[in-house]
């Protein structure tokens, strides 16, 4: 993530959930979760 803020990059990230584990909901939400902690 500091590479690209550094990179002046400031557009989407994307989160993609293919885990057979978790449903597509808490897949997205433990994604965004792990991404916040950057922001």
């Amino acid at each position: 993530m500091a590479a690209l803020k550094e990179n002046g990059y400031d557009y989407v990230l994307s989160i993609e959930n293919e885990d057979l584990f978790f449903s597509p909901e808490e897949g997205f939400l433990k994604g965004k979760e792990h991404l916040e902690r950057f922001l």
